[in-house]
């Protein structure tokens, strides 16, 4: 069974008895025509606040529908729906600015539209701020995006870096690793288990064969003879100096690379903290242009 109400016409107080299911009511006495909603919109409200706050946007979005066919320029249906659309579960959850990150920015844009479109003159003001405030993230996502991008590329330019520093330390070892190989057979040889005496024999190693080519170059050419090990080994390191210089030069143009975008990244987390403050100095104007506010701010 249907419940009713009494309801009285804002028009002329005469006494409405109407069906609870109605939308929109006819006074008898002076023909006006009156949305039920408004004599329940508290709790409708009340109700679309809750199903935001539970981020059930489908549902607050119908309920803030509802309350704009009876009244087009209520407010907090206005930014009600504004944050349905834009899946925000209130004012306070888009406090800083990364968060909207989260949030349907066309649907946001669109909706302070309409809401600019209909709201009353007082309440321009609040919907224009909430545009500008929201707006500013434009800025932030290109900023954010090319700090992504940024990163990822100095993670590329460091990674080919470290492969040359690799191939450097590969040559500068490659003398040692042969003595210790060397060593190694020498000491399986002996039958010496200690790897400590493995260096030693390498030493002994290497020294006996600069003595015997030593010898054997003085026996061949005479006394020219202790010049060639002298040119072999100036030879051998001029030949690695080139090779390291080689690679000293390969990682020139990377460590620029790396240095120029550690430049750029600093540049834009500056912007960014500085979006961040013009953001939290957009959003603090908003919350002391919200009516509400004003109100609290008139009864004290």
């Amino acid at each position: 069974m249907s419940r009713l109400r009494n309801y009285t016409c804002s028009k002329c107080a005469g006494a409405l008895i109407v069906d609870k299911d109605q939308e929109v009511l006819d006074c008898p006495f002076c023909g006006e025509k009156i949305g039920l909603a408004q004599f329940h919109e508290e709790d409708i409200l009340g109700d679309a606040e809750a199903s935001l706050r539970r981020m059930e946007f489908s549902a607050a979005r119908d309920k803030y529908e509802y309350i704009l066919k009876g009244d087009p320029s209520n407010f907090d249906a206005l930014c009600g729906l504004i944050f349905a659309e834009g899946h925000v579960s209130s004012l306070a959850y888009i406090s800083r600015i990364e968060k909207l990150r989260k949030c349907d920015l066309m649907k946001i844009y669109e909706k302070i539209e309409y809401a600019l479109t209909n709201c009353r003159e007082e309440d321009t003001a609040y919907f224009s701020q909430l545009l500008d405030t929201v707006s500013l993230y434009d800025e932030y996502r290109v900023l954010a995006a090319e700090d992504r991008f940024l990163k990822g590329e100095q993670q590329n330019q460091l990674g080919k870096l470290m492969d040359i520093y690799d191939k450097q330390d590969g040559l500068n070892s490659a003398f040692s690793d042969a003595g210790e190989t060397v060593g190694s057979v020498i000491a399986t040889v002996a039958e010496d288990t200690d790897e400590e005496n493995h260096e030693i024999y390498a030493y002994f190693f290497l020294i006996a064969v600069i003595l015997v080519s030593t010898g054997v170059s003085i026996y061949i050419f005479g006394v020219f003879g202790l010049f060639i090990p002298l040119v072999i080994a100036i030879f051998a390191l001029l030949l690695r100096k080139f090779f390291v210089s080689q690679l000293e030069s390969m990682k020139k143009p990377y460590r620029e690379a790396v240095s120029k975008i550690s430049t750029k990244i600093s540049s834009n987390a500056q912007k960014e903290r500085e979006l961040e403050k013009k953001y939290e100095e957009a959003y603090a104007r908003l919350k002391e242009l919200d009516p509400a506010k004003k109100k609290e701010g008139g009864t004290k």
